[in-house]
């Protein structure tokens, strides 16, 4: 179970109109409150706010703040998503203040694993977010934007569903010889659904080597 506060710069680290700094943790309310001097009462689950941003009681930037109240955040836990103006000086500020306060920063993947970790997403999601980011392809793009949407996971489960099915009708017609002979398992049955299942597991195989190979050849394997 995670128990500490995590951080990180969500967008990239270089002088750019807008910033953001993801946090996630049981302590996210709490950097609210501090940052903002917002009072914790006031704090409502995804709601933008308009803040000044301090550090040591001084103005350094004003911005945007998003709170999402858990469980009904991306990870799973309390976040607070901060959007500043994206000067480095003003990053850097805020990061050696979330630092003071005992926040750690995320490792690669770390928001992911906890949104697995709680259920948020599942692994081919996982998987499908990073592959997204680095997609160089509209194949890519568009196979991993059907995992991260859930699809293919749908997909799996109604192969699943399907392949249960006869198995338990052909249990049915040998436990119970005496069964409808208008429900009876017949070859000619069998045949078209194993066809349908063959057929849809042909599709997702063909997705997924569509996103295990990205242009150059290789794999981008997610960062875990």
């Amino acid at each position: 179970m995670n128990t500490d506060t995590i951080y990180s710069l969500v967008t990239a680290p270089i002088n750019q109109n807008i910033a953001i700094i993801r946090i996630s943790g049981s302590d996210s309310k709490k950097i609210f409150t501090i940052i903002t001097n917002i009072k914790e009462t006031e704090i409502i689950g995804n709601k933008a706010y308009n803040k000044n941003v301090l550090v040591n009681n001084k103005i350094i930037d004003n911005a945007l703040f998003i709170f999402f109240r858990n469980p009904n955040s991306f990870t799973g836990e309390d976040v607070l998503e901060i959007q500043t103006h994206g000067n480095l000086i003003v990053i850097n500020k805020i990061i050696k203040l979330l630092e003071k306060l005992n926040l750690r920063q995320a490792e690669p993947g770390e928001f992911s694993r906890r949104a697995y970790l709680n259920n948020k997403i599942n692994l081919m999601q996982a998987e499908a977010i990073n592959s997204l980011i680095f997609a160089n392809s509209e194949i890519v793009q568009n196979t991993s934007s059907d995992l991260l949407s859930g699809k293919t996971s749908s997909n799996l489960k109604d192969i699943r569903d399907d392949i249960l099915s006869i198995i338990a009708t052909i249990e049915m017609s040998v436990d119970y010889p005496e069964f409808d002979e208008s429900r009876k398992v017949t070859d000619k049955k069998i045949k078209q659904e194993l066809n349908k299942i063959n057929k849809n597991l042909s599709s997702t195989f063909d997705n997924s080597n569509k996103l295990s190979t990205i242009e150059n050849g290789k794999f981008i394997k997610y960062f875990w």
